[in-house]
């Protein structure tokens, strides 16, 4: 059995990047909110003292709208001006976060604001995300076979902790870790939406493939 805080999750504009053409246009992911982004954010506000690894959230976008805009960054090491890049961000963002309920998450507020994605020194990617002070964990009890709807790491700990019992058929892609100071990262193999498996019916698709 597994356990989940359900939350609520609202955001004026998001930018969740996946970079192509050489990072010279950054995509907005539309289908999901992948554990890297959403983990990673709730760390950088609870995982001090050593609680980072009990933290772990995914997340699922419910409705939003495309908006287009370009930016000019820098780099963050030399401070250089780089060449401006034209980026898509969803405005007036609702979601869902499911975050691993155990002893340490057990003590999160019903209500919390994050910065999460790119841009979050342009001011894109303030978060809020509320549940009911009422309400209890989610408990999940059983599994099915079906299509993944979330970004979770090839791990096989993490995986257990959301309840997936079984990989069928992968759909391999990569999140990106960041180091401790933010500065810089790699990227780890990953689950994506569309991989065969056994899991919790909330994190897989519909059978209309929604």
């Amino acid at each position: 059995m597994t356990k989940f805080w359900v939350y609520t999750l609202t955001a004026d504009t998001l930018c969740l990047g996946e970079r192509t053409k050489k990072g010279t246009y950054r995509a907005s992911i539309e289908s999901c909110i992948p554990y890297s982004q959403i983990t990673g954010a709730l760390r950088a506000l609870y995982g001090g003292g050593g609680h980072e690894f009990d933290l772990h959230a995914v997340g699922e976008l419910l409705s939003f709208q495309r908006q287009r805009i370009t930016q000019g960054l820098r780099d963050r090491l030399t401070g250089i001006s780089v060449l401006p890049i034209e980026a898509e961000i969803l405005v007036n963002v609702r979601g869902r976060v499911y975050v691993v309920y155990n002893d340490y998450t057990a003590r999160l507020p019903e209500r919390i604001e994050l910065k999460m994605g790119a841009f979050r020194s342009k001011g894109i990617g303030g978060c809020v995300l509320d549940r009911p002070a009422d309400r209890p964990p989610l408990e999940v009890t059983e599994t099915q076979k079906g299509q993944l709807a979330v970004r979770l790491p090839d791990d096989e700990a993490i995986l257990r902790l959301f309840g997936v019992e079984e990989v069928l058929m992968p759909v391999w892609g990569y999140l990106f870790r960041p180091d401790e100071r933010h500065v810089s990262g790699q990227y780890v193999r990953a689950l994506f939406e569309g991989s065969l498996v056994r899991g919790p019916g909330i994190f897989l698709q519909s059978e209309e493939g929604g």
